[in-house]
């Protein structure tokens, strides 16, 4: 929907959520080409429930997320290297994703993390993760506890993470570790930013591994990779 090319990777049941899954994906543009369907599991579902105050908890089945094997990322190598960014998230089997990050790294791609459903990970997993998009719980179940913006930032610094934005119902919430600004009155290196989208294309297009491959196409004569914004800073601004 905003002109990029979007690659879906996975497994589906053989049944008529996987049907309504890919007629939907196809409608908006998404390449399920790499979306693998296996009779031994039935397609994930996912019961979302809202309370008052608006809070969301979520009942997964995941059937035939949990199918996905290393042979299925292994295959992905060719798309990381065309790809400027890498979304990952925790429905898979936890060393599925590890490897399929480790991948994406060494194609080049930028690496974004949901680490959803909610779960401890270790610094092998965190290190992976060029930026992480943890929601509250998910935060306090990274660390291990509840803690305020600044503490919550230094604590997933200590545990290897670069880059975040935790999300909230309000409002999304970013930090660019070092940045030393707050936009929106917020503590030091925390500002509100709301255009999503945009802010990731902009990362995606000026990190360094990006930057690098589309050097390295250049000088190998070429066409250089696309950029994905406009902009190319690092950091995420208040929009």
């Amino acid at each position: 929907r905003e002109t990029g090319v979007v690659k879906l990777a996975g497994r589906v049941g053989a049944d008529s959520f996987a049907e309504a899954l890919r007629a939907s994906l196809g409608a908006s543009g998404v390449d399920t080409g790499h979306v693998v369907t296996t009779a031994d599991a039935p397609t994930g579902i996912a019961m979302i429930w809202l309370d008052a105050a608006g809070q969301n908890s979520i009942l997964v089945a995941p059937g035939a997320n949990l199918m996905v094997e290393v042979a299925d990322v292994e295959a992905l190598g060719p798309v990381f290297r065309e790809a400027a960014c890498a979304l990952f998230q925790l429905e898979t089997p936890l060393a599925i994703v590890r490897r399929a990050m480790e991948i994406a790294r060494e194609e080049g791609a930028l690496t974004i993390l949901d680490p959803a459903p909610a779960q401890a990970l270790g610094r092998d997993v965190l290190e992976l993760a060029d930026w992480l998009t943890p929601n509250e719980t998910e935060a306090r179940m990274l660390t291990g506890r509840e803690l305020p913006p600044a503490e919550m930032e230094q604590a997933l610094l200590e545990m290897g993470v670069e880059l975040y934005e935790m999300r909230s119902t309000a409002a999304s919430v970013r930090s660019a570790f070092g940045s030393g600004s707050s936009g929106g009155g917020g503590p030091s290196g925390w500002h509100l930013h709301r255009s999503s989208t945009r802010c990731r294309r902009e990362c995606c297009d000026s990190h360094p591994r990006r930057r690098s491959r589309r050097r390295g196409r250049r000088a190998r004569g070429g066409a250089a990779l696309p950029p994905s914004g406009t902009a190319r800073r690092r950091r995420c601004r208040r929009s």
